[in-house]
């Protein structure tokens, strides 16, 4: 990603590099011709003092007065502060102002010197071993009009030249920092008058795009930025109309998908979602952040729902179609789809709209598996009835034995249809005590109304030799209307031991949960299949038809103790696993119970 930078620091380095580099190239100019300048000047000081010592030394030479020439160098050198040396051509010093010329060594291969004996006059700069320092040397050559005496030298120490310099460079550089620190503080202060209303402007536009419309840019001084100020503000009312336009008609639309019972999900061509209301969200389980903007494959993984998509997308006719959703409950949604047009008409993708009709897919099965029941069961005794009264009116005169078997039977489905009949009746009360609401309770000890249950069912156990064990860990009074209760509690313990082996037992337990008390009862019967565990308490529900027939059962008792229950505010609950038997719980909410009290 490409670093970016303030406007500021663009244009402040550049500024201050052009203030910057003439003022470095005017102090490296300075500097470097002063210091040539200076030693120019101090090379010409050399020769002159060198030149006016030339005569003397030349006739000094001419006479051979070698101990003159040396105490006139060092005389002269010592007024001049000026170091003095004559060498002769074969490079012997003869005369030295600061050390005696016996000891010092050979000066022919001396630069100057060579120099000098070749074209008159010569110069170097170089450290001295003699007397330890830098030193600056130019050399005159002696002569007469036929030959060439020596060499006449003049010297100092460049130190002192150099500190000088360094007194002088020092000097420039400071003035050169001076002035350089002045033009970083003005050139700051004009890039950031130049930079400022840009970002003011920049912070507004970041206003805008916060959804502060409201502010307004204030108008900098130039022409150009005031226009460009101008242009956004108006940009930004304009911005603001539009955007109040676009979400008072989003609240409108997403007002009227919130209320639909009804899911609506919008599909482009590209089969990806483009909107989706809650309705549709909560059908098919998922998140708003996992939908919108999604491919349809990546959000819904039923092929059924996919393919009625996919083919409404292709323009094909579809009506409607009912969808299974597999899930921790299975559920059927009925889907529609029509095409999705925009303002031109022109088709971008299809709607679908979706009907949650589990309950009622559940009701009409219901309602056809009862129907069916009822028919059969109430079909049945009919037939048998039918058919023993006619075989009685053509045997009128046969064996009375016969006869009165055959009036047994029509008895025995005479008793069955009445008691299908009572059945229906008290299912039918119960569902208006329900509907109502209008249960009546009274206090009852738990113990009395099972033991009334338990003398009821008692002598069609101990037909199988069943028993009864209570194992209860409390005996609470409980607010119930006993009439109801004990039937609940007849149909389960008669339910039990219909399908209990002879010799078992049927055990009676209550249990304290939270904000519940339970009554159990288990036996140790056939047990159920996982499979009818969700339709067991349906009407005329039977998991095996001919068992329960045998066992004479009407196939009403569970869903009557399911709305006795349900008319105490509770619930009945079935744990069963085949071969091991069942247990059939009564969950009543704790408010039933009461303090202990005389029935």
């Amino acid at each position: 990603m490409k670093t970016t930078r303030k406007l500021i620091w663009y244009i402040y380095p550049w500024f201050l590099l052009i203030t910057l580099l003439p003022l470095l190239a005017i102090i490296w100019y300075t500097s470097n011709t002063g210091r040539e300048l200076f030693m120019d000047r101090t090379r010409a000081d050399l020769l002159n003092q060198a030149r006016i010592m030339q005569n003397s030394v030349t006739r000094l030479l001419q006479e051979e007065r070698i101990d003159d020439i040396d105490r006139l160098c060092k005389e002269t050198g010592t007024v001049s502060n000026t170091r003095f040396t004559v060498i002769l051509p074969n490079g012997r010093v003869i005369g030295d102002s600061q050390k005696k010329p016996e000891s010092m060594d050979f000066h022919g291969n001396r630069p100057e010197i060579i120099t000098a004996l070749k074209s008159g006059t010569g110069s170097s700069e170089r450290f001295s071993a003699t007397l330890d320092h830098q030193m600056m040397y130019v050399a005159l050559r002696l002569s007469d009009q036929e030959r060439q005496l020596g060499v006449l030298r003049t010297a100092i120490p460049v130190t002192a030249l150099d500190k000088a310099l360094q007194a002088i460079e020092i000097r420039t550089v400071m003035g050169g920092l001076v002035i350089a620190l002045l033009a970083a503080i003005i050139t700051l202060y004009m890039t950031r008058r130049i930079s400022r209303p840009i970002e003011e402007m920049k912070r507004g536009a970041e206003l805008f795009a916060s959804n502060d419309l409201t502010h307004r840019l204030p108008a900098p001084p130039s022409t150009e930025l005031a226009g460009l100020a101008d242009a956004m503000n108006v940009m930004a009312q304009q911005l603001e109309d539009r955007i109040q336009t676009i979400i008072n008609q989003r609240n409108e639309y997403e007002a009227v998908l919130s209320s639909m019972v009804e899911g609506v999900m919008a599909i482009d061509q590209d089969e990806t979602i483009i909107s989706i209301n809650q309705a549709a969200l909560d059908m098919l389980k998922i998140k708003s952040s996992e939908a919108k903007g999604r491919a349809i494959q990546e959000v819904v993984r039923n092929r059924q729902f996919l393919d009625f998509v996919i083919d409404s997308l292709a323009g094909k006719t579809l009506e409607e179609q009912d969808v299974e959703i597999q899930g921790p409950e299975k559920r059927i949604i009925n889907i529609r789809s029509m095409a999705l047009r925009n303002a031109a008409m022109q088709s971008m993708g299809s709607l679908v709209v979706l009907n949650d009709v589990t309950k009622i897919r559940q009701l009409e099965s219901i309602r056809k598996d009862f129907v069916a029941n009822v028919s059969h069961e109430i079909k049945t005794p009919l037939t048998a009835i039918k058919g023993f009264v006619e075989t009685l009116q053509l045997s009128m005169k046969g064996d009375q034995a016969d006869n009165l078997k055959f009036l047994g039977i029509i008895d025995k489905h005479v008793n069955r249809l009445n008691a299908i009949v009572e059945d229906l009746l008290a299912l039918a009360r119960i569902e208006q005590i329900n509907e109502k609401a209008s249960v009546t309770l009274q206090k009852r000890r738990l113990t009395r109304l099972v033991e009334n249950a338990v003398n009821v069912v008692q002598h069609r156990a101990e037909k199988k030799h069943i028993s009864f064990a209570l194992e209860m860990a409390a005996d609470p009074y409980i607010k119930v209307d006993s009439t109801l209760f004990e039937q609940a509690l007849v149909n389960l313990l008669d339910n039990a031991v219909a399908y209990s082996p002879e010799h078992e037992q049927v055990t009676i337990s209550t249990a304290q949960e939270k904000k519940a008390f339970v009554i159990s009862i288990a036996d140790n019967g056939i047990g159920i299949s996982q499979l009818h565990l969700p339709r067991l308490f349906e009407r005329f529900y039977r998991v095996d038809k001919a068992r329960s027939r045998k066992h004479g059962g009407t196939g009403l008792g569970l869903a009557i103790v399911k709305h006795i229950v349900q008319a105490h505010g509770g619930e009945v609950t079935v744990n069963s696993q085949p071969g091991r038997g069942s247990v059939f719980s009564i969950h009543l909410p704790e408010a039933l119970l009461v303090e202990d009290s005389p029935d």
